[in-house]
């Protein structure tokens, strides 16, 4: 809330962690099709 109330709002802080959910989200997609071809 306080950085979007700034007189000059960056996403830069928010791109860092989108990154890291993205590689969470592959990661995990990865492991969960792994799992259900071993079935």
């Amino acid at each position: 809330i306080a950085g979007a109330s700034a007189s000059d709002p960056k996403l830069t802080n928010v791109a860092g962690y989108a990154v890291l959910g993205g590689v969470f989200f592959l990661v995990s997609a990865l492991r969960l099709r792994r799992g259900t071809k071993q079935d």
